[in-house]
């Protein structure tokens, strides 16, 4: 029996619930299908305020009985979160608030309501040659495995940059769009730092899309769920030719418009896996089970490698085919 009152802890994060109506069945409440989407106008989804099993009378596929799937998708919080918020049965609005507060200082949060303000291009961001004092940009994109005859054609298809002067100098720059506006930016660096990646200043916007969303709509055979920008450049460059593409998360959690993101590529591809760094087993297996509506596949690194962005272009084809 749930500890929680699930009718006031959606109506407070702004989740429309039905009460009542034909779709509503005796000890359940409705809310939009969030897998359905914009499908759904009529709250298709029910669940039960008892047990917490959920299902979706549109499809029957979009059901569940860990109540934890359901929060993580409609709030927009980690799996982790939706887990104590059930065990603790946090009741009082005060005590939701207080949750939701230690949600936003975790950063895991999704930010739903912050708007996405079309970014220019900032002039300092220049076009990579393989010459002069660029050059530099081109012999690390070199050293990251890709071939010299590779290069400018990866650059024009990711739109990749060099930064030398400023906040950003010494770094390769790759810009995020979507709805193909820039909306932010992550910059590597290319040498000794600190701090390898440096995003646009309103840097949570990146974790408000997948990686190269706009491109990934065209669909495939398999789509390949990465951490960083760099491994699903890498991945999704020598991969294209073979119907298979590549995205990434930026980082090791996921927000909910990116989970929204997924839910459409899977309509596009056959199949979907989560390719994460040799040594975060722990996280791909726990990224599974938060998206395992969409039946993820978990792939393994070949041994001794330790991020895909370090797999050859052989490995890669390999991987494809």
């Amino acid at each position: 029996m749930l500890r929680v009152d699930i009718q006031r802890v959606l109506e407070q994060a702004g989740i429309e619930v039905f009460t009542s109506g034909p779709r509503v069945s005796k000890g359940n409440i409705n809310v939009h299908c969030p897998w359905c989407g914009r499908e759904d106008e009529k709250g298709h989804m029910g669940i039960n305020i008892t047990t917490g099993y959920w299902g979706c009378l549109r499809n029957p596929q979009h059901c569940g009985r860990r109540l934890q799937r359901l929060l993580v998708v409609l709030i927009g919080c980690s799996w982790d979160a939706a887990s104590s918020l059930i065990q603790e049965g946090l009741l009082l609005p005060d005590g939701f608030d207080h949750w939701l507060e230690g949600l936003h200082r975790e950063q895991v949060l999704a930010t739903e309501d912050e708007e996405l303000i079309p970014l220019d291009m900032p002039q300092k961001f220049r076009v990579i040659s393989e010459h002069g004092i660029r050059g530099r940009f081109f012999s690390y994109l070199v050293a990251r495995g890709f071939r010299n005859n590779d290069i400018i054609p990866l650059c024009d298809q990711y739109d990749l940059r060099c930064c030398l002067t400023g906040r950003f100098r010494h770094r390769l720059v790759i810009p995020i769009y979507l709805n193909k506006e820039l909306i932010a930016w992550t910059a590597r660096a290319i040498g000794d730092a600190e701090i390898r990646y440096l995003s646009h200043p309103k840097g949570s916007a990146i974790k408000q899309t997948l990686f190269n969303y706009d491109s990934l709509l065209s669909g495939g055979r398999r789509l390949y769920i990465t951490e960083g920008p760099f491994d699903a450049i890498k991945v999704d460059f020598y991969s294209k030719p073979y119907d298979v593409r590549a995205t990434c998360i930026f980082g090791q959690a996921i927000g909910a418009k990116q989970v929204g993101q997924l839910m459409e590529l899977t309509r596009r591809y056959d199949e979907i896996h989560i390719l994460l760094d040799s040594d975060a087993m722990t996280t791909a297996l726990h990224l599974q089970e938060r998206i395992s509506l969409l039946h993820p596949k978990v792939t393994w690194l070949p041994p001794k490698i330790k991020d895909p962005g370090d797999l050859s272009r052989r490995s890669i084809i390999n991987m494809a085919v």
